[in-house]
């Protein structure tokens, strides 16, 4: 499941690189609830899974340009694989206070969320798997 996932950041990575307008992957439910963390940070224009292909499951994912840069700068992956990078509420807020321009996405129980040191309330982050941070214009 999380092999896709990285798999998906690499493949957003590449694709900023060569400044393409939109990459495809191969979705799952896993990588879904990530798009949706992307997007609701509007850090990217959209995505787009098309249903009539089921065996496939193909994903096109819109990525978002300003003036001709891309709103992604980089994105660092602190998961991969078989290395699992669980973190508590005080120390994703060290990590914040480091890298305030980071948008850090965090695998919870209630779901992947997004959190970024300027519009952070201590009350509202939980702990959980990091899963990457994502540095915007």
């Amino acid at each position: 499941m999380l092999n896709s996932y990285s798999n998906c950041i690499a493949q957003i990575n590449n694709s900023i690189k060569h400044r393409w307008s939109f990459v495809q992957i191969k979705g799952n439910k896993f990588v879904i609830k990530l798009l949706q963390a992307f997007y609701a940070y509007k850090i990217i224009d959209g995505y787009y899974f098309n249903l009539q292909e089921r065996m496939t499951k193909n994903c096109t994912i819109y990525l978002k340009y300003y003036k001709g840069y891309s709103l992604i700068q980089k994105i660092n992956i602190f998961h991969l694989p078989g290395n699992n990078y669980f973190l508590k509420k005080k120390k994703i807020i060290k990590k914040m206070k480091k890298n305030p321009r980071d948008i850090f996405f965090i695998s919870t129980k209630n779901g992947i969320k997004g959190y970024r040191y300027t519009e952070m309330s201590k009350k509202s982050i939980e702990g959980g798997l990091l899963l990457c941070s994502v540095l915007t214009l």
